[in-house]
């Protein structure tokens, strides 16, 4: 397998970021998940459908239909100024040298589609189970 660094993107904000800051930089980067970080160190993770939550109201989960609502909501939230740490996770991170194993059973135990990188709980970038998935089977494909 590629070593995680080769396979991490930077997708990071920092904890005074807005949920719209966080919505471009997943964007920006296509990463499942964007690393809050404060002094260098991970202090938590917001997910695409962290932002997907913050962005919509949150009465259409339980909606069946939705032809009534406006767009107006959605244009008037990402101009607001909310705080994305509001819908911050707990961080979920793995050490820049670790084993396709451990990688794994941490994907496994974290639902969210990607993980922080870290290197001595210093901020390294994100890998997503995609890309993780794609570095795992390389050698595979290689050989074929």
């Amino acid at each position: 397998m590629k070593s995680l660094r080769d396979i991490t993107v930077d997708a990071s904000v920092p904890r005074s970021a807005t949920l719209a800051e966080t919505a471009r930089a997943i964007a920006a980067t296509g990463a499942p998940v964007v690393a809050v970080v404060e002094d260098g160190e991970v202090v938590g993770l917001v997910t695409a459908d962290d932002v997907i939550r913050g962005l919509f109201p949150g009465y259409l989960q339980e909606l069946e239909h939705t032809a009534f609502l406006t767009e107006d909501a959605l244009i008037d939230r990402l101009e607001s100024s909310e705080p994305s740490a509001k819908h911050m996770r707990d961080p979920v991170t793995v050490e820049i040298d670790s084993g396709a194993a451990h990688v794994a059973e941490r994907f496994l135990h974290f639902d969210a589609g990607g993980l922080a990188v870290v290197d001595q709980k210093r901020y390294v970038g994100v890998v997503s189970e995609a890309d993780f998935i794609r570095a795992v089977l390389s050698p595979l494909v290689a050989t074929e």
